[in-house]
């Protein structure tokens, strides 16, 4: 019960952010520095009263002190353009953990085994000249050759890649990394604060950098180029782009970028941004049309609300399979309660 209890500590204290001194401070000094840090090792355990002022000031309720750690998660390096600091750092790894360890305990229960392949043969290296290919190859291998991607983020579930959405805002829109469990598990946290057609680009920039390797010696932000890149032509292909504007325009409408934008379910500046990469519209043409993006400003935020308002997309497997368990009787509304509670995650 102790080892139990130390790492449930250990845990939601990092999930927290907090450092054993501030734990104390939070705690209103209930016990000393020492006592938490024995806590954490397993030395000791707090009394009934310390253990409700823990629960309460962290947030969970006592018995959540004495789950039984079931699976053991080791989560690797994190994909993040910019770096998060140490502690922010081990914050987001145990809410992953935290957030992993509850879904997979749910598959357990209902003798779901993770599957997930990989859509390429091997971990190609992303390249600016590469980029087109791969997304043709990304969309044939992923949705069947479709061009119009309905659910980016329900796609990526149906493929065995784990989505979170953290209740708070973490500070940063994406971030991916791999945790090492089976044959290692996918897994995107994306900002529940984006709209969707954001979320949509962000999710397949993280899926870029779990499939991908990159060039020796490029910068973070190069990668977060071919990254962004790979994203957008994921979601507006070459071909579907010529088809709809056709080739050398020199003069494009905003209208007609804001049409592709509902129809392909990407951001506005992701739209004009492809019609310049792929030479389309001209570099005159590009920087005018920015230039009426910026005049247009409030307006293209509100356009953009609409539009994500109209494209829904939004991981659902949790819920879908949680939903399935308590139908079945596989599982009690209690214990429902319990797997949907996975620290700052809370399932729609």
């Amino acid at each position: 019960m102790k080892d139990i209890f130390s790492k449930r500590l250990l845990s939601a204290r990092k999930q927290a952010g907090l450092s054993q001194d501030q734990l104390v401070e939070l705690i209103g000094g209930v016990v000393k520095k020492t006592s938490i840090a024995r806590y954490e090792r397993g030395e000791m355990m707090p009394e009934t009263a310390v253990l409700e002022v823990l629960a309460r000031e962290l947030g969970m309720k006592p018995e959540d002190f004495f789950r039984p750690v079931l699976i053991e998660l080791d989560v690797e390096s994190i994909n993040l353009s910019s770096p998060l600091g140490a502690r922010r750092e081990e914050k987001v790894r145990q809410l992953i953990r935290s957030f992993l360890e509850r879904f997979l305990e749910l598959e357990q229960l209902m003798g779901i085994t993770h599957t997930y392949k990989h859509p390429f043969s091997y971990k190609p290296q992303l390249s600016a000249d590469k980029v087109e290919s791969a997304a043709i190859e990304f969309t044939l291998k992923w949705n069947y050759g479709n061009p119009f991607y309905r659910s980016v983020l329900q796609l990526l579930e149906s493929n065995g890649v784990y989505i979170f959405l953290p209740e708070e805002d973490q500070g940063f829109d994406s971030l991916s990394v791999t945790v090492n469990h089976s044959n290692g598990l996918p897994v995107l946290l994306l900002n529940p604060g984006l709209d969707n057609l954001h979320m949509r680009k962000a999710a397949l920039e993280e899926m870029a950098r779990l499939l991908f390797s990159f060039p020796e010696g490029i910068s973070q932000s190069e990668i977060h180029r071919l990254c962004t890149q790979f994203a957008t032509a994921v979601l507006l292909p070459h071909e579907s782009l010529v088809q709809e504007l056709g080739l050398n325009r020199t003069r494009v409408s905003l209208t007609e970028l804001e049409i592709l934008r509902d129809k392909y379910g990407l951001p506005l500046q992701s739209v004009l941004q492809r019609a310049f990469h792929t030479l389309i519209i001209s570099r005159y043409t590009y920087f005018k049309l920015m230039e009426e993006l910026k005049e247009k400003e409030t307006e293209t935020e509100m356009q953009l609300k609409k539009a994500g308002q109209r494209i829904m997309d939004i991981p659902v497997r949790f819920m879908q399979l949680l939903q399935k368990a308590l139908s079945e009787e596989m599982i009690s509304p209690g214990k429902a309660r319990e797997l949907s509670r996975t620290g700052n995650y809370y399932s729609y």
